[in-house]
């Protein structure tokens, strides 16, 4: 289903919640007429009987699959090619609901799971690594996350019941498919897929990450983390599918092997431990009304010169939709400079632009990225399903609560209208004036001459005045003009 389609896949859900509501399947084969009522018995009353088969429509109504990736399993590292070096990595799929979920492997209807590799360094959570989605096939009936209730056969993964993929298996490229034809709102995919049955060199479709990325040299202090995410059509339609991403801390040798360094931890991605580990991060989590969910980080760190860097992590857990555009409001005093960004790259021959997103700092407004317009290019390098981005700046201001505006990149639709979104974020400090160049709270002739040293030191950080990037006599004018104007 391409980004522009309207169906978000759920109508099936929704008729079963309308039969509910308006006397459809499920309320008549409870309906009663009056004069056929039978009388409760004694002691018993009519109010208790009542409760007894709502209960009884609850506990079907509820019948539904829940999957979740149970355990990470050990890595296979395949080998390098250029730059890059190719993993797969094993995982154990736990139904963890009330029905079983169908595993029909000549069909769509079978769960696929992929994974993705993040690294924490210098206050900087990115992923730098990923890899294409497994189809899954002939589900076991282990006993990994709960009591298993085996079903018949192999198409089945029963209620309460695991199933596990080694990393060679998960390996296999013939079994590998893209994640561009892949809704992860409705878990829906097709199928047969583009590449099935093909294989390449150690790298193809496999999970990739640069070497310099990984070596153990060149990341002193780095941690790592390997997140896998199971989808499934039928826990999608159930609304179970935000639970599906677990993560757990791997590292790696001087051999570039990837070794498991701690537990799973289940049904959290990869991001939130960033903010197991800094309490100082705020993690926010958006819905996208009538598509998939978004979580946001955000953390502000203090620089020796009082500067402050601030850092944001975007990951798409599975909106459909994608985001398209990210901007942080600033007051006139944040002075920002500095302005990055990151992303993971998509490989194999998924048909997304690498283009790096563009930034915009409109003084005492907003600093903002974007990449282009569905319109002008539907394979635009949004952030897609199971992907993190990352946005970054150094202000001169202090943090405070705010809220950051997320653009969707996918068409609206009268299931998920929305053109943008909002999370909480930290920002800079937007009350303080820009002439109180040692932030005391107050302008005094201390300022002047804190600017002037700035600026005899060529220091662009603060003698940058108007930042038009240069340091010229100009600078000391507006800032004259600046210290001179009354400030609240």
């Amino acid at each position: 289903m391409s980004l522009g389609q309207t169906d978000d896949g759920l109508a099936p859900l929704r008729r079963i919640n309308r039969d509910r509501l308006v006397g459809g399947s499920y309320m008549n084969s409870f309906r009663l007429s009056r004069k056929r009522e039978p009388e409760p018995t004694r002691g018993f009353p009519r109010a208790a009987a009542a409760l007894l088969v709502a209960m009884g429509l609850a506990l079907t109504a509820a019948a539904e699959p829940d999957l979740i990736v149970g355990e990470i399993l050990p890595a296979t590292r395949w080998g390098t090619v250029g730059s890059a070096t190719g993993y797969s990595i094993g995982h154990t799929i736990c139904n963890i609901g009330t029905s079983p979920e169908p595993v029909a492997a000549s069909t769509n209807r079978h769960p696929i799971t992929t994974s993705g590799l993040f690294r924490l360094q210098d206050g900087r959570f990115e992923q730098i690594g990923l890899g294409w989605v497994v189809h899954e096939f002939c589900a076991l009936a282990t006993s990994a996350c709960s009591t298993c209730t085996p079903p018949t056969g192999c198409e089945l993964l029963g209620t309460g019941c695991s199933t596990s993929s080694t990393s060679s298996t998960v390996g296999s490229q013939p079994s590998l498919g893209p994640r561009s034809e892949v809704n992860p709102v409705t878990a829906e995919f097709l199928f047969p897929f583009t590449t099935r049955g093909q294989s390449g060199n150690a790298v193809y479709k496999r999970l990739q990450a640069a070497t310099l990325d990984i070596d153990p040299a060149m990341n002193i202090g780095a941690r790592y983390f390997i997140e896998s995410q199971t989808l499934a059509p039928t826990d999608a339609a159930a609304g179970n599918n935000t639970n599906n991403s677990s993560h757990r801390p791997v590292r790696f040798d001087a051999s570039f092997n990837m070794i498991t360094n701690g537990p799973t931890v289940r049904s959290q991605p990869a991001l939130a431990a960033w903010a197991t580990l800094d309490p100082g991060v705020r993690l926010s989590t958006v819905d996208v009304p009538g598509d998939g969910r978004l979580i946001i980080a955000s953390r502000a760190y203090e620089l020796n010169d009082g500067r402050w860097a601030y850092e944001y992590a975007v990951q798409n857990i599975n909106s459909h939709r994608a985001v398209s555009g990210f901007s942080v409001p600033i007051g006139a005093a944040a002075a920002v400079t500095a302005i990055g960004f990151h992303d993971v790259p998509h490989h194999s021959g998924e048909p997304y632009n690498p283009a790096d997103w563009s930034p915009a700092l409109a003084p005492g407004t907003s600093v903002s990225w974007t990449t282009d317009p569905f319109a002008a290019d539907p394979n635009a390098n949004a952030i897609r399903w199971g992907t993190l981005y990352n946005f970054r700046f150094e202000a001169r201001t202090a943090p405070i609560d705010g809220a950051a505006t997320l653009s969707l990149f996918g068409p609206p639709t009268s299931a998920s209208p929305a053109l943008t979104v909002e999370a909480a974020i930290v920002r800079p400090d937007d009350s303080m004036c820009r002439a109180d160049i040692n932030r005391s709270g107050a302008v005094s002739i201390q300022d002047c001459f804190d600017f002037l040293a700035a600026y005899s030191a060529n220091n662009a950080a603060i003698a940058d005045f108007n930042h038009d990037g240069t340091i010229t006599l100009q600078d000391l004018f507006d800032f004259v003009a600046e210290f001179f104007t009354p400030c609240p």
